[in-house]
């Protein structure tokens, strides 16, 4: 009898609600959740729902051009900065001043930008003080080339054609009051003539070796 009871008063209140429902039309729903109802609640939710769309749709661009599109230019000029100093270009700077992420990183970019110049600068200081140093030793290679050629000519070439300049002038007297002191002083003048030329030979080869004008420095050594 309970249960029965309990079954009529649901039937009931579902005829109550059905008669309260086409009362207010279709536009009022009455939802039942247990013993409460809420009523109105879809129309309402639909209006607020649409209500903030429409509101959020220019709040959302508003927002992309005021905070977006400034920080997409700002990525965009470190990106343009970076590839201008990949090719070349170090005094190219980002210069953004501002303390958010985008910020630090364009400071990042330029204290790295920085210390590659200073690097670069460095090496090509080294360098040119290298070239420098090159230039130097390579005159002192040739004036010490032009000294030792110069030794070479005196103590050897030189001293001898001075004795074959002094014996050749006693030529002529040696063989008038002497002839056979005279054809012994000739062959000594040609000796010594001989001796020079072949001491004149080994210089200019020593100067200008002919193998290696002839096959290269690589096959001559």
């Amino acid at each position: 009898e309970h249960r029965d009871e309990a079954w009529v008063q649901t039937v009931m209140t579902a005829r109550t609600e059905q008669r309260v429902i086409s009362q207010r039309g279709p536009y009022t729903p009455a939802l039942n959740f247990g013993s409460s109802t809420i009523e109105g609640v879809i129309p309402i939710l639909l209006i607020q729902s649409t209500a903030a769309a429409v509101i959020a749709l220019p709040l959302a661009f508003i927002f992309s051009i005021l905070v977006v599109r400034p920080q997409v230019r700002r990525i965009a000029h470190i990106a343009a900065t970076s590839r201008h100093f990949a090719t070349g270009d170090f005094n190219v700077r980002v210069r953004d001043r501002h303390q958010d992420e985008v910020g630090q990183l364009g400071q990042q970019f330029d204290d790295m930008a920085d210390t590659i110049q200073k690097n670069f600068q460095t090496l090509r200081e080294l360098a040119e003080q290298n070239a420098a140093l090159a230039r130097q030793v390579e005159e002192v290679a040739t004036q010490n080339e032009r000294l030792r050629l110069a030794r070479a000519l005196h103590d050897t070439i030189a001293q001898r054609l001075f004795s074959l300049s002094i014996t050749a002038a006693t030529l002529p007297d040696a063989i008038t009051e002497d002839a056979q002191v005279g054809v012994a002083r000739a062959k000594t003048v040609q000796a010594m003539a001989e001796s020079t030329l072949t001491d004149l030979r080994a210089l200019l080869i020593d100067l200008r070796p002919p193998d290696v004008i002839e096959m290269g420095l690589t096959k001559a050594l």
